[in-house]
């Protein structure tokens, strides 16, 4: 067996050889114009065209080999590169409406439109690829459940946790009304408590998604924790994992994809659309003048936006553009992987689930049910969905 056959860019290549074909049509039907079949061709057209290919954003403030101990809350600085790539590369001056008012990332295959002039692609118009029907080899391993509802738990942060004894209810809560319980991670802070972790799991039906820093794999796709470690009852699954339940799939992440996702904006001046989501609460906006290396000043006008409308929105997009952790393996660790990218959507899905989300919400859009679940240990709150009624219900045990 050769060591050295899963590498990295394979991984990018498998998930453009994926998308490319739908998008290929899509970008026709969007835009009217064929799209060039490389990047390398766009060369040799003067006019206005279609590319296709991942954007990859360069940025100092990613973690590398010798920055990677330094812990940093965003990629985005001014100074970031933007690039499209297929084997060859070409980089793109994208209009300020665009990075302002849409969630871009490093890792997403998408098509452009736009002028090439002097090597640069400059980018006027975007758009994502559909689902793919025509291979049906291709599919998300889905666990497959009966329920009518469920409770999802995530970050209970055992140790940290000083609401315990309110978990304990709420899993006996749960139990007397026979209502099964995903607990997402993480499960601990530091020290690995198991003979607790195991007295929690055995009040109820539990199935564990894990998260960052649980006994179990480091990277992406997480493997499910050993059942040594649970209770006998328990079903431990991986992350992320899908679920299929009352004829609805579902996928359940801990929200780690979002979050690495949302690294690369500049959450000041991200515009979100407000009509027909979650109600936006916003800050009066503040002039701030900023000094550019040649010293000219200028001023910004800043909003400061909701961060739940925001980790929704993120959701929406990933799902959008049919792979839910575009940032893998360039910001966020995963296999290399060759045979199958386990993080594109090959079907349509009717929920969408993240974990370590900002607050407890549901947004309906695009025929799928966006579920944010809060972290336990700081909101003391979990929510029950319910598949009929499509709708979530927020348990919290107050003072």
């Amino acid at each position: 067996m050769n060591p050295f056959k899963n590498q990295y860019h394979l991984t990018y290549q498998f998930r453009l050889n994926h998308l490319k074909p739908q998008l290929m049509r899509k970008s026709l039907e969007v835009f009217n114009i064929s799209p060039l079949e490389n990047i390398y061709e766009v060369n040799n057209v003067k006019e206005e065209t279609v590319l296709i290919g991942i954007l990859y954003i360069d940025s100092e403030l990613k973690p590398s080999l010798f920055n990677n101990i330094k812990k940093t809350n965003t990629y985005f600085s001014p100074k970031n590169k933007f690039y499209l790539e297929d084997g060859s590369r070409i980089e793109l001056k994208i209009e300020d409406k665009i990075l302002s008012n849409n969630l871009l990332c490093t890792g997403m295959v998408l098509a452009l439109k736009g002028i090439c002039k002097e090597n640069m692609f400059y980018v006027n118009d975007y758009c994502f690829s559909d689902f793919d029907n025509s291979n049906k080899n291709l599919r998300n391993e889905k666990y497959e459940v009966s329920f009518d509802k469920v409770c999802f738990i995530s970050c209970i942060k055992m140790k940290e946790n000083r609401n315990y004894e309110k978990l304990i209810l709420i899993l006996k809560y749960l139990n007397e009304n026979q209502v099964p319980v995903f607990i997402i991670g993480p499960y601990f802070s530091s020290n690995f408590d198991i003979i607790t972790l195991k007295e929690i799991l055995s009040i109820n039906t539990a199935y564990l998604v894990p998260g960052k820093n649980d006994p179990t794999s480091k990277i992406l796709p997480q493997k499910p924790l050993h059942n040594k470690l649970c209770h006998e009852s328990t079903i431990c699954l991986g992350n992320p994992t899908f679920i299929e339940s009352s004829d609805k799939s579902m996928l359940i992440t801990d929200g780690c994809n979002v979050e690495d996702m949302l690294k690369y904006f500049n959450m000041h001046k991200i515009e979100v659309e407000k009509e027909n989501k979650l109600k936006i609460q916003e800050l009066d906006e503040e002039e701030i003048t900023i000094n550019e290396e040649k010293e000219t000043e200028y001023t910004k006008k800043v909003k400061h936006f909701d961060e739940l409308s925001i980790f929704l929105d993120a959701m929406e997009v990933l799902y959008a553009s049919k792979h839910f952790c575009p940032t893998a393996p360039d910001t966020l660790h995963s296999e290399p992987i060759i045979d199958i990218d386990p993080f594109i959507f090959y079907a349509p899905i009717n929920i969408f689930v993240c974990g370590n989300g900002p607050s407890a919400a549901l947004r309906k859009s695009s025929n799928v049910n966006f579920i944010s679940v809060p972290k336990f240990s700081d909101k003391n709150e979990c929510l029950i969905y319910d598949f009929k009624k499509e709708a979530i219900e927020i348990i919290k045990i107050n003072e």
